[in-house]
């Protein structure tokens, strides 16, 4: 994963790069000035997450923010300013996140170990293999995943996929992507979950999941710490 750095204050920017070394699997590359970032965008250097100071002296921050947004709109775009004002006009542009300096390490762990969970969920993808088709999935598409003998049945908002395996081979790489076991059965995508009744969980698109009484109280007490990681 490349994050970028784009801050021209040097204390700010070591800063910044001694917060992000305390993240897992991060690639860090520093630009000092909005000149020296947008060359690197002409030259096609891609990026996961930028993170930009927008009182950036040679360029208009926001007109930065803009041109990365229309570049790369698949890139994390995070704002950096010591002016609340720029609030409104930083999520009016997509921006993940906005730091109001000065910034805390405390309270830059947190909110990048969200945006990190929440870029994992939503941008990897899975590729699952039939007899005669290889499907590439993103977490997210997938609602629910069901065992059936020696065969797992992959639910999504149009279709089911049947592939060979067993949930046991899966469930400690899914729970990474926000999946949780609700009952002997079934494995459950958190995001698509809207409501825990008596003896299910409703789901997105209509679709409904058992979640088994032996089961029931470790499932809301992880699906309470998701939803407290991805807010």
């Amino acid at each position: 994963m490349i994050l970028a750095i784009c801050e021209h204050d040097p204390i700010q920017a070591q800063a910044l790069g001694e917060y992000v070394s305390k993240l897992p699997d991060i690639e860090t590359l520093y630009y000092p000035c909005g000149k020296a970032l947008l060359r690197a965008l002409r030259k096609g250097q891609r990026f996961d997450f930028v993170l930009l100071d927008l009182e950036i002296p040679d360029k208009n921050g926001l007109e930065i923010a803009r041109i990365l947004r229309a570049c790369q709109p698949k890139a994390d775009l995070v704002l950096i300013s010591f002016k609340s004002e720029y609030v409104t006009r930083a999520f009016s542009l997509g921006a993940s996140q906005f730091f109001l300096k000065p910034i805390t390490e405390k309270m830059f762990l947190w909110e990048m170990e969200r945006l990190l969970y929440r870029y994992k969920i939503e941008k990897r993808s899975w590729c699952v293999h039939t007899k005669s088709t290889v499907y590439r999935l993103t977490p997210l598409e997938v609602i629910y995943i069901k065992s059936e003998c020696r065969h797992l049945v992959i639910q999504t908002k149009d279709q089911e996929i049947e592939v060979s395996g067993r949930l046991a081979m899966i469930e400690k790489a899914l729970e990474a992507y926000g999946f949780a076991r609700c009952h002997q059965r079934y494995m459950v995508n958190m995001q698509h979950v809207q409501a825990i009744e008596d003896n299910q969980l409703r789901c997105s698109f209509g679709k409904c999941v058992p979640v088994s009484h032996r089961m029931r109280a470790r499932f809301e007490a992880v699906y309470a710490q998701y939803h407290a990681m991805t807010r």
